[in-house]
């Protein structure tokens, strides 16, 4: 009876370890990769490039990455975590708690949460930081009708009102009140210079030689800033689902879709083949993360700083995984797909 599970997981663990060879192999993945089942770790590697001059240590995954919009599960928790101590409701307008920036006023809390807001996915100026844009969104262009539309501009302005309401930076609430307590170690942000030994370059692939590839800082904090540790992530989602930080029923809520089928409060939640399947993705020039579990007790979570990570694709595969459906080895994909986005995911 005892060989039965230590025969699945072994198939498991060999089915990651010839897709991300492979991956490796094809020049397009450099990180960390573990999988869990019933919280425990039951396979974890890393793969690649440290940097120019030093590899990964195949068994850490001790390291430091930007997780890009795995951060809106975070902003998402430091959110509700605020609306459970009565600070607001979550159909409470925005308007009314961020007077300064010059939103409609028909834009709830929820609605930025869910991305059903209307407010437009991103915005750049030629000579304005994204910070300064923040500043005063009279202007800000919108979608015609309310409905679900993905918004990084909606988790920016969520990270403004994180900091408005605690009176704490963003990383101060969110370290302090969300991570600390559970004895995770702090997040980091891209905007600051982390300075540690566990900080993986960022690196690209030229042809078939790497480069060094800069830190992108450009993100606010909210959409897609957060640097930690695997373990920390791990950790906090964790927690999160056993109702360590927030109360059952806001994790629930969490997890319910509201605007789309698939999109509930910051977290992803799919149905393949009969299993439920909760998480995000996340990329930003040069790193890129997958963070997905299921209702079998099953967890995969993937860091990598390579710029041409195929976020899409791995995420995709690592669904179908947890979903018990079979995956294609990696081939290598034109440049043109390495910033695919999956809807609903990224």
């Amino acid at each position: 009876l005892l060989l039965l599970p230590f025969t699945v997981l072994a198939v498991e663990v060999q089915k990651l370890t010839d897709y991300f060879s492979k991956l490796h192999s094809l020049q397009q993945f450099s990180g960390s990769v573990i999988y869990q089942k019933n919280n425990k770790t039951v396979y974890s590697k890393s793969f690649g490039k440290f940097s120019l001059e030093r590899d990964f240590e195949p068994s850490s995954t001790h390291y430091l990455y930007s997780v890009g919009s795995i951060s809106k599960i975070i902003t998402a928790t430091a959110i509700l975590k605020l609306h459970e101590q009565k600070h607001f409701s979550l159909k409470d307008k925005i308007s009314s708690l961020l007077p300064n920036l010059g939103l409609p006023i028909d834009i709830t809390v929820i609605e930025l949460l869910s991305h059903s807001s209307g407010l437009i996915k991103d915005f750049s100026h030629p000579n304005k930081s994204q910070a300064e844009l923040l500043k005063n969104l009279t202007d800000l262009p919108r979608l015609e009708n309310k409905k679900y539309s993905y918004s990084n501009v909606a988790y920016d302005i969520l990270g403004l009102l994180i900091e408005k309401i605690s009176g704490e930076t963003y990383l101060g609430f969110i370290n302090s009140k969300l991570f600390i307590p559970q004895n995770l170690a702090p997040i980091y942000s891209n905007h600051t210079k982390v300075i540690s030994p566990n900080r993986p370059n960022s690196l690209s692939q030229k042809c078939d030689e790497l480069e060094k590839h800069p830190y992108y800082r450009e993100y606010m904090e909210g959409s897609g800033s957060i640097v930690a540790y695997p373990e920390s992530i791990i950790g906090f989602f964790k927690a999160l689902k056993e109702g360590k930080i927030i109360q059952q029923e806001l994790y629930t809520k969490m997890i319910t879709p509201y605007a789309t089928d698939e999109y509930g409060l910051g977290i992803v939640n799919l149905k393949r083949n009969g299993i439920t399947i909760l998480g995000h993705n996340g990329s930003i020039p040069g790193f890129g993360s997958v963070a997905f579990n299921n209702n079998k007790g099953e967890s995969i979570f993937v860091f990598s700083n390579l710029k041409q990570f195929p976020v899409a694709t791995v995420s995709l595969d690592t669904i179908q995984l947890l979903a018990a459906l079979n995956i294609e080895m990696p081939k290598k994909i034109n440049r043109t797909e390495y910033s695919k986005v999956i809807p609903n995911l990224t």
